[in-house]
């Protein structure tokens, strides 16, 4: 009885074998346009989300943690002036009621 195996006979329990395929997912899905990033490969499911606090803490080699580099490259939070602040202040109070609050929240 034959059993058909995707694997060259080279690779079949190669030592990193595993590792490899696992970070070869990971960067493909993380290379495609966001279109796409909805619909992920099925294999990715069986991979655990990385662990955030490892993350932060581990790349200490880094100018900036990864949550502050989020925060001034994407956000713009501390890039604002003070009048800017002031006018998204005023233009969301109502918060709930307000279409601009969602908007700046990020929630629409």
């Amino acid at each position: 009885m034959a059993i058909y195996g995707p694997r060259l006979p080279r690779f079949v329990h190669k030592q990193g074998y595993q590792s490899y395929v696992k970070n070869l997912c990971v960067n493909f899905q993380a290379s495609r346009s966001a279109a796409f990033t909805s619909n992920p490969m099925p294999i990715l499911q069986i991979i655990p989300p990385a662990n955030m606090y490892a993350v932060a803490s581990d790349h200490d080699y880094l100018a900036k943690h990864p949550e502050e580099m989020i925060i001034d490259s994407l956000l713009n939070v501390t890039q604002i002036s003070a009048q800017e602040r002031d006018q998204i202040e005023r233009s969301t109070r109502g918060q709930a009621q307000s279409n601009n609050w969602s908007r700046q929240r990020g929630l629409h």
